[in-house]
């Protein structure tokens, strides 16, 4: 596997009353956050629910003298959310270093402060695999889509071209946390995609990944699917 780009993303749901929204709305604490990672805009917006948010995108985040791109950075009243173009490992560091200027910020004293009552992670990834995307399906279904449908789909002269487009499942986690009940929260439905990259012919073997796990743990995730894949092709 040859990786070409790997997005992370992460939800952090914390108790209500720790994130000092308000005081972010004061220009000078608005700054303070801005010049953490020299962001390129700071904005207060609304979200589609009406939600008051501070966002902040087109920040930086060092590590071992390179730095990774922060794609948005978005602060609610109870939650934070951010995008970075690298690994999630990176974003626990950056939280680290928000979490710290935010209890500056607020000035709070309690040892529990900004711990998550549940972190969400997400990562996408672009690679090259050494496996054809048909080797996903069985061998009676590529017959099936290679002969029998494109014999029956054809339109006069024209002879149809039938391309995989994207394989999805539907995650839904059912919980009975006693945690999750007191604080009245919902796990939100994910799903799992693997595609052709758009943009790359299928004979470059290059294809889109996403799914609710930290990026490492995709990573081997995919690698694993490539090991099996590959035992079909030889």
């Amino acid at each position: 596997m040859e990786l070409v780009k790997v997005l992370a993303h992460q939800v952090r749901l914390v108790q209500h009353d720790q994130i000092p929204l308000s005081s972010l709305l004061n220009q000078s604490n608005l700054f303070k956050l801005r010049n953490l990672f020299n962001f390129s805009n700071a904005e207060v917006a609304q979200s589609s629910s009406n939600d008051l948010l501070v966002r902040f995108t087109g920040g930086l985040f060092p590590k071992n003298g390179k730095s990774s791109q922060i794609i948005d950075l978005a602060i609610f009243e109870r939650k934070m959310i951010t995008s970075i173009e690298g690994n999630s490992e990176d974003i626990d560091a950056m939280f680290d270093k928000v979490n710290a200027a935010l209890h500056e910020i607020s000035g709070a004293d309690w040892p529990d402060y900004l711990n998550p009552i549940v972190t969400a992670d997400e990562s996408e990834i672009v690679a090259k695999f050494d496996f054809e995307f048909d080797n996903l399906f069985s061998t009676p279904f590529n017959r099936f889509i290679n002969s029998q449908l494109s014999e029956e789909i054809k339109l006069g002269t024209a002879k149809p071209l039938v391309k995989p487009k994207d394989i999805k499942f539907d995650i839904d986690y059912l919980s009975d946390d006693k945690n999750l009940k007191d604080y009245n929260i919902q796990l939100s439905k994910k799903e799992f995609a693997f595609s052709p990259r758009p943009g790359y012919p299928l004979t470059e073997r290059v294809f889109y990944s996403k799914a609710p796990l930290k990026s490492s743990d995709h990573l081997r995730l995919l690698k694993t699917l490539e090991v099996e894949l590959t035992k079909i092709s030889k």
